[in-house]
Parts: C-alpha cells; sequence; structure tokens
C-alpha cells in the first residue's frame, strides 16, 4: 500500500507529464489535497497503526489488543507535541533532492537559522 505523500508525489509527476505549465500542475495539486485531505489524513493514520502493529505483534492472537495500543500509540505520540527548541547549535546538511527539491546547509540555534539552498 502507497503511502498519501507517495501517492501525490506520483500524480505530481503525472500532472508534470499531463501539462506544459508548472502553474497548472500546483493548481491541480491544490485541488487535489483540498478534495482528498481528510481521507489522506485517514490512510496515513492507517499506514501508521498497521507500521505499529507489524513492529509489534509476534503472533496472530495479539492482533486485536495491539489495534488499540496502535491507536493509542497513534493518538499519543502523533497529537500531543506542543512545541520544540533546538538548546545546542545544529549544522543540518540535506544531500539529496528527494527531500525538498534542494540541496541544503542549514546552520541554526534556537529559532534563528541561516539556509544556503542550491
Amino acid at each position: 500500500m502507497k503511502k498519501p505523500m507517495q501517492e501525490l508525489i506520483q500524480y505530481e509527476s503525472d500532472l508534470t507529464n499531463m501539462f506544459d505549465s508548472d502553474v497548472r500542475v500546483a493548481g491541480a495539486l491544490l485541488e487535489y489535497i483540498r478534495t482528498n485531505k481528510k481521507d489522506m489524513l485517514e490512510k496515513e493514520n492507517e499506514v501508521i497503526m498497521d507500521a505499529y502493529i507489524e513492529g509489534c505483534c509476534d503472533n496472530i492472537l495479539c492482533e486485536s489488543t495491539d489495534k488499540k495500543r496502535a491507536e493509542e500509540y497513534y493518538n499519543k505520540t502523533l497529537h500531543t507535541v506542543y512545541g520544540q527548541i533546538y538548546l545546542l547549535p545544529y549544522i543540518k546538511l540535506t544531500h539529496s533532492r528527494k527531500l525538498n527539491g534542494d540541496l541544503e546547509l542549514i546552520i541554526g540555534w534556537l529559532k534563528w537559522e541561516v539556509v544556503f539552498a542550491i
């Protein structure tokens, strides 16, 4: 099963082959996201919980309790982030364009950062 982000990337690739304008591709992607955002979020939830179950369950008998534990894990872990701060200075290097399309060197501390992108 493909994750929603993988489906979105594939859809973007298909649209790029169909349209000659980045503006039309962006418009079609935005419309797709607006119409399917709830379904995409539900599918992402299922994928995360299935991965948790697969990683924790070692036999068929524990599957029903693992579904409950997976749901608790999802709700507890992914819905309780209040904020974050980097206490130490950091350097981050993005070495692949697959992540966000740019090669980046980021130097940061607390909430400030300097980004060098190619």
